[in-house]
């Protein structure tokens, strides 16, 4: 029998993502960088729970850094980044439409190859993280997040 499928509902996190991420802090200087949210963490961190059978905590309070919890889920923002940093700065460079110099675009890298390989997962039975974003600078980068509770949309389909 096949698992159901990621509900965000149901297997996503209750609580706002709602991060403040202090990266470098020192006022001496007149340096504060900060970001917010963790979309990619929250949503590696709930497909963790879901591909592990774990149940994904009900609680709504954002968990503080320390815990266990805001810890992990900083990490797996990191893994994210790692993984999906490349990707998301070549396409914050690209024109959307196509150009001799920069190839295809994004519209239609988008719908040619990063769609295909997202639904080719789903069609196996897999939810999949996709990542959304409007930036078009790295100075941006971090702070284009949707604070929604389940972090990130989660492509999934029902297997028949």
């Amino acid at each position: 029998m096949p698992r159901a499928p990621f509900t965000p509902l149901e297997d996503g996190f209750a609580f706002a993502n709602s991060f403040a991420n202090r990266i470098v802090n020192i006022p001496a200087l007149g340096i504060n960088i900060t970001t917010f949210g963790r979309c990619g963490g929250m949503a590696y961190a709930a497909l963790d729970n879901w591909t592990n059978k774990l149940a994904t905590p009900t609680d709504a309070s954002l968990p503080q850094d320390g815990s266990l919890l805001g810890d992990y889920i900083y990490s797996r923002l990191i893994d994210s980044m790692v993984a999906n940093g490349f990707k998301f700065f070549h396409f914050m460079q690209t024109p959307d439409h196509p150009t001799w110099l920069w190839g295809i675009g994004v519209a239609r890298a988008t719908r040619e190859e990063e769609f295909p390989r997202i639904k080719a997962r789903i069609d196996q039975g897999f939810p999949c993280a996709v990542g959304l974003t409007r930036s078009r600078d790295v100075g941006s980068m971090g702070n284009d997040h949707r604070s929604w509770p389940t972090a990130m949309k989660m492509a999934t389909r029902t297997r028949s």
